[in-house]
C-alpha cells in the first residue's frame, strides 16, 4: 500500500481537495475550489518537479498554494 501526500496546502485547500476526491474525483478540481468555495486552486509546483516517490513508496505531491506555474 502507498500513500499520496500533498504538501504546502492551506487547511482549507486540504479539506476541499479531500472532499473533491471522495465526492466525485472529477478531472477539474478547480470548480470545487474557486467557484464553490472561493478558495484558490492549488496547482502542482513544477519548480520542485511536481512530485517525488520516496523510498517507502509514498508519493509527495508538491503544491504551490494557488499560483499556476504551468
Amino acid at each position: 500500500m502507498a500513500k499520496c501526500i500533498f504538501t504546502n496546502l492551506t487547511k482549507e485547500q486540504a479539506k476541499i481537495l479531500a472532499s473533491w476526491y471522495e465526492g466525485q474525483g472529477e478531472q477539474d478540481a478547480s470548480i470545487w475550489f474557486d467557484e464553490a468555495n472561493g478558495v484558490k486552486t492549488p496547482y502542482t509546483d513544477s519548480s520542485k518537479g511536481y512530485y517525488k516517490v520516496q523510498e517507502n513508496g509514498d508519493v509527495l505531491v508538491f503544491c504551490n498554494k494557488g499560483e499556476n506555474n504551468e
